[in-house]
């Protein structure tokens, strides 16, 4: 007997709703359960789970930090008797999860990660059908950057040097590489340029509320250089183009009540002259680095043909404030379901 049961997301990656403390407002996870089987396999319950967990080391600390962000449990259908399934079939799915959930990430110090577990109880006992899924929650998109302008930045050092530092765009993904473009110009003579050095910096804030009191919080921050490259300059040149990336494993940009990453750029342009030698201005450009997931144009909308009506659905969950959050059905579509 050959039985599977997965899980078929409707989208990518969930995307919450730009931060705020006051919006209460929730995120629907559509997508549909397949259970296929070879011949009669009798079910009892199907369920899903969707968990959020975030776990951070604290410098010194011998154990990691873990703390739950969201516990949810729909129960697709529950019968006294099992039900024989054969063949395949389809069971759409919706869980309404809280806007504000921390995103997603893996760094060197820490994680937030979501994960969909379905599980079909069967008859047979240790038999029950299980699948899991790792769902990644990103921030809205219309918090990113809007990538169809050059980002300038403009400084004058001391009343000596003017400078501008081009970059194509205020946001990048993991991976991807960039050119910076660095222009001076001299506003004293004698004045001239000998090292423009550009540094991507990656900063973590952990904010890690006690599990006995929330409003005790624990905090710490990591500094990590992502990339560095340093060009020399030449007599009487004056700028220069200089070649950046972002690392693939460097984590997206996120501020939340539980992690806080952002990225910094800095563009630091030595020079020297004949009266006071050796100087430098140091330029700090903030940038993002976003997702590669692309969100859907359209609010998510079901993809399923109507068949016929689901079953009633029971949810229970359980958030850091031990708040249950309430269950909805999903829209007017239907599973090919017995």
């Amino acid at each position: 007997m050959h039985s599977t049961l997965r899980i078929l997301l409707q989208d990518d990656a969930l995307f919450t709703n730009t931060f705020s403390a006051d919006d209460a407002s929730s995120m629907a996870l559509r997508g549909s359960i397949i259970l296929s089987t070879s011949t009669i396999l009798k079910v009892k319950k199907i369920s899903l789970q969707f968990h959020g967990r975030l776990s951070m080391q604290f410098p010194a600390a011998i154990k990691k930090t873990r703390r739950d962000l969201v516990y949810q449990t729909v129960i697709l259908f529950d019968h006294e008797k099992p039900i024989p399934f054969t063949g395949q079939h389809t069971v759409p799915f919706e869980l309404l999860l809280p806007c504000d959930l921390p995103e997603s990430f893996q760094g060197e110090f820490g994680k937030v990660k979501y994960t969909l577990k379905a599980v079909a109880e069967t008859s047979f006992i240790n038999a029950n059908l299980k699948s899991e899924v790792a769902v990644p929650v990103l921030r809205n998109p219309d918090w990113k950057y809007d990538p169809k302008y050059e980002y300038i930045v403009e400084d004058i050092a001391q009343g000596k040097l003017a400078c501008n530092v081009t970059l194509p765009k205020s946001g990048y993904n993991p991976g991807e590489k960039f050119d910076i473009k660095v222009s001076t110009l001299p506003l004293r003579a004698g004045l001239c340029l000998s090292n423009i050095t550009c540094t991507l910096y990656e900063y973590t804030e952990f904010y890690i509320p006690a599990k006995n009191d929330q409003t005790v919080v624990s905090a710490a921050d990591f500094l990590k250089r992502l990339d560095i490259m340093s060009k020399s300059m030449r007599i009487l040149e004056y700028g220069k183009i200089i070649p950046m990336a972002v690392p693939e494993d460097a984590s997206c940009s996120c501020s939340n009540y539980n992690v806080v990453i952002h990225h910094r750029l800095d563009v630091r342009i030595s020079y020297k002259t004949i009266e006071e030698g050796e100087s430098s201005i140091t330029v700090k450009i903030p940038i993002s680095v976003v997702s590669p997931i692309i969100a859907p144009e359209a609010e998510q909308l079901p993809k399923y043909h109507a068949i016929k009506q689901p079953p009633s659905y029971y949810a229970s969950s359980s958030t850091l404030s031990d708040e249950t959050m309430p269950s909805m059905p999903p829209t007017s579509y239907s599973p090919d379901y017995l």
